[in-house]
Order: C-alpha cells, then sequence, then structure tokens
C-alpha cells in the first residue's frame, strides 16, 4: 500500500483521524509559479484552494466600479459607487496582488446609516457549488478546496464599513444604530451559513484576524463569542469542521476559545513571530487541530534557519493527530519551502 495522499492525511487531521505523517500544506495563493512549484507539490504539499460557495448579487442597488491607476505611487484602486434610495454610498480599494485594501469606507457619517441598511438588506447570495467542486478537483489527491472565510458581523462593521476611527466615534454617539447594522448582519450570516451547511465543503473558517486590544474584552464577550458559538453549533449539524484564523498573539485567546466550540485554529503562528508555540497549543486546546503557519520571517534566515525551527516545531507535534504545518501568510521569499515541505512530510521523530 502506497503512502496516505495529502489531501487524505490533511482531512485525517482535520477529523481527528489517523494521518500517517504530519502533513504540509499550502494555500493556492501563497504557491510560487514555476519549479519551485513543482519541487513543492513533489515534496507531498496539499494545495489548500481558496474558493467560494456563493456569490453574492443586488436586487435592488446599483453598482459601478472604476479603475484608476495613480501617478503618484503607480498603484492601481477600485472605485465603487452603490446607488440606493437613500443616497449614494462610495468606497475605494487599493488593489495589491494578493489582496485588496480599503481606504475609503462606505461610511462616511451618521446620515449614512439608511443607504447602509439599504445596501446591506439587498444582497442575496447565491450558491457557486459547481465553481467549488471545480476548485476542489484542481489538484486531485494533493489538494483541498476552502470556502472564503466569514466574518463576524462586528468585524464587518469595524473593519470593512466602517474603519476602526469611525467606529470609535459612532460606538460612543450612535450605539443604537451600530447595533441596528449589527442585527442585519446577524441575519444575513445565517443565509450565508445555511449555504456553506449545504455545500460540498468539509469545513468553513467563520471569523478570524482577531486582535483583542482592538476588539476589547467586553465585546469580545457580547458579540464575538455569541457569532463564533451560533455558526460553529450551526455547521455541526451537517458535520462541518469550524474553523477561526488566529494569525497573531493568541494569549489573549487562549481561556475563551477553550470554551468555544471551535474544532480548528488556522494559521496558528509559533514563535519567534506570535507568541503561543506549538506544544503550548496542543496543552490549552486538547480538542482543536491546528493549521500550524511557518513563521514568515524565519525564511529570511534561509535554508539552515529553517530547517533547525522547522524541527523544533516538528519535536513538539511529534505523536500528535492534530497538527498541519504549512505557508498560510506571505513569506518573504520562495526557495526554501520545498525544503520546509519535504522535512515536514518525510518527519519519522
Amino acid at each position: 500500500m502506497g503512502k496516505m495522499s495529502p489531501r487524505r492525511c490533511v482531512e485525517e487531521v482535520l477529523h481527528h483521524g489517523s494521518p500517517e505523517y504530519i502533513p504540509f500544506a499550502i494555500w493556492n495563493n501563497k504557491l510560487p509559479e514555476g519549479s519551485i512549484k513543482e519541487e513543492i507539490l513533489s515534496a507531498g504539499a496539499c494545495v489548500i484552494v481558496k474558493s467560494h460557495v456563493y456569490k453574492e448579487s443586488l436586487n435592488h442597488v446599483k453598482k459601478e466600479e472604476s479603475f484608476v491607476k495613480t501617478n503618484d505611487d503607480e498603484h492601481t484602486r477600485k472605485h465603487i459607487v452603490y446607488y440606493t434610495p437613500f443616497g449614494e454610498l462610495e468606497e475605494t480599494m487599493l488593489v495589491g496582488s494578493s489582496s485588496d485594501w480599503r481606504e475609503k469606507y462606505i461610511f462616511n457619517d451618521s446620515n449614512d446609516y439608511n443607504a447602509i441598511k439599504f445596501l446591506l438588506n439587498d444582497i442575496q447570495y447565491i450558491p457557486c457549488f459547481d465553481l467549488f467542486l471545480h476548485d476542489d478537483s484542481i489538484y486531485g489527491d494533493q489538494g483541498l478546496a476552502r470556502p472564503d472565510s466569514e466574518k463576524s458581523p462586528m468585524f464587518q462593521i469595524m473593519y470593512d464599513i466602517m474603519g476602526l476611527m469611525n467606529f470609535a466615534v459612532e460606538w460612543l454617539e450612535h450605539q443604537n444604530k451600530v447595533l441596528e447594522l449589527y442585527e442585519i448582519l446577524m441575519n444575513k450570516r445565517k443565509e450565508k451559513l445555511k449555504i456553506i451547511a449545504d455545500s460540498p465543503a468539509q469545513y468553513a473558517v467563520i471569523d478570524g484576524n482577531l486582535v483583542m486590544n482592538v476588539i476589547g474584552k467586553e465585546r469580545f464577550n457580547a458579540f464575538y463569542i455569541p457569532a463564533i458559538t451560533e455558526a460553529c453549533n450551526f455547521l455541526h449539524g451537517y458535520n462541518k469542521v469550524t474553523g477561526v484564523h488566529l494569525d497573531g498573539n493568541n494569549r489573549y485567546f487562549v481561556k475563551p476559545f477553550a470554551d468555544l466550540p471551535v474544532d480548528m485554529i488556522e494559521s496558528l503562528t509559533p514563535p519567534p513571530d506570535c507568541d503561543l508555540s506549538i506544544e503550548e497549543a496542543l496543552k490549552v486546546w486538547p480538542e482543536k487541530c491546528f493549521m500550524v503557519n511557518f513563521p514568515s520571517s524565519l525564511h529570511l534566515g534561509g535554508q539552515e534557519v529553517v530547517k533547525s525551527a522547522a524541527l523544533e516545531m516538528l519535536s513538539q507535534a511529534k505523536g500528535s493527530n492534530r497538527v498541519i504545518i504549512g505557508i498560510f501568510e506571505d513569506v518573504p521569499r520562495n526557495d526554501t519551502i520545498p525544503m520546509l515541505a519535504r522535512l515536514v512530510t518525510n518527519y519519522a521523530g
């Protein structure tokens, strides 16, 4: 019998099964092109393909997009205008190679609440399972598709709709109006979760990019915990594995996430980049599995630094069926990844 396939090995970890080895995984948007890509695949990597199980459309709101390349910084910006019965909303995105950054938010001042509420209620979610199944098959037994991450409603308000400065003012002066947006988004979240539940996806990331000293413990307890708990309990009813993307310092989250019904921590980044090691994570979260992001800064040290750190991480994960090690964040260089992939998939302890 041959070696367990990379896909199957990842699945075994996600479902607390019996992987034959510690899997190495990499997001498709972090996978280099050319010969390095072939080396990584030959090493037995599993490619996590970031996909979609639904698309968004607007029923009554007209949306216009335009792209502008400025001479001052040579960046391309996407300008979006939404036309609602309560006025126009505008946002501007700085287009990046792997993600876009919001420069202008649709919320400008308190006069925008009615327009934003209309826009949020107008969004329709349309399943696109054929697209997901296609993405799930791209790499055969070396790939596994993953739906887009979901964001908790409070995260959406803070980071996608208002921005932190506007949010701070509105939370102080118009908290009741902010909470109206929260209720709309919680209801829309239920629609999205139902599509995920009915989809072919094996797991879903239902929150992430959490920074406690920005969120605040009071808001985390009041808004994040209920949203995470509701999503996990609902998706568990459909045999879906649930995950949260925690790629930062996680000591703040040790206690709350020990009590939350999340199955998997995605992009857990050990020292020196962040503050929770694999060994500690396995102890404080004994019921969860981990997609561990190999610290990006270590690649700068070259092959020997990567090798030494990888062996230490592997020794901490030895004997556990709950660890995947890989690349889930941007890295400063790619030439160290093939060796890292070989070390992980061939590790015998």
